[in-house]
């Protein structure tokens, strides 16, 4: 037999773990700017790898509310590039994107660090010379060794608080442009509550309500 205070809920919690990306990136930069010289890459890349997740993170958390298509741009045959999602969060929030003008230029400093990063291919550099002493061809063999050290060259402290300093930026510009859009995102995290109702057919219907109200029903029952 069922109670005349029973009811039926849908508790729907939104949880991210954005922020802990951002904290992490954050120490990674103060560790690299404590560290002696030759070896703050190692802090250096961590912390602009981390701040591209963040980045990522920061287009899934705004594009999932803001289309309900936005998993299918995201895996599978139907996804889209990571510069063409930024890029769609951006403009549907009233925003110009241009890659040759900032913030949007570094955005794309950071999304090619992020594909070489992450494949890290090999690079094959060869020249050839004649030779007719020592002293040319230790210059021969330096030619040689003057290959494209991209991944290197960027992973620069600059580029490091660069990058950090970006993603918070863009956070700020998203939310406030979320704001005068009156658009009804949960960037924080946050539990919505729904009566759940079912017709002669059994087809579910939600009804939005709070915490409150559901601890009242129960308080009065």
């Amino acid at each position: 037999m069922t109670d005349k205070t029973d009811i039926k809920v849908r508790v729907t919690h939104r949880h991210s773990d954005i922020y802990m990306l951002g904290a992490i990136a954050h120490h990674q930069l103060e560790q690299a700017k404590r560290e002696g010289d030759g070896h703050r890459f190692r802090w250096i890349i961590p912390c602009m790898a981390i701040s591209v997740f963040r980045l990522e993170a920061l287009s899934n958390q705004y594009g999932s509310q803001l289309f309900s298509q936005w998993d299918s741009w995201t895996r599978g045959k139907g996804s889209r590039s990571f510069k063409w999602r930024i890029s769609r969060v951006s403009r549907q929030l009233g925003l110009a994107p241009d890659y040759s003008q900032e913030p949007w230029s570094t955005i794309a400093c950071m999304i090619d660090f992020r594909n070489r990063l992450a494949h890290c291919k090999e690079v094959e550099n060869s020249v050839e010379g004649t030779v007719t002493s020592l002293g040319e061809l230790v210059g021969l063999r330096g030619e040689a060794f003057a290959v494209d050290k991209a991944l290197a060259n960027d992973s620069t402290l600059e580029n490091a608080e660069r990058f950090h300093v970006l993603v918070g930026d863009l956070e700020g510009m998203l939310r406030h442009q979320a704001r005068v859009q009156q658009q009804q995102l949960d960037t924080t995290g946050g539990t919505r509550y729904e009566m759940v109702e079912h017709d002669e057919h059994g087809n579910a219907s939600y009804q939005p309500t709070d915490w409150d109200m559901l601890v009242n029903h129960f308080m009065q029952g």
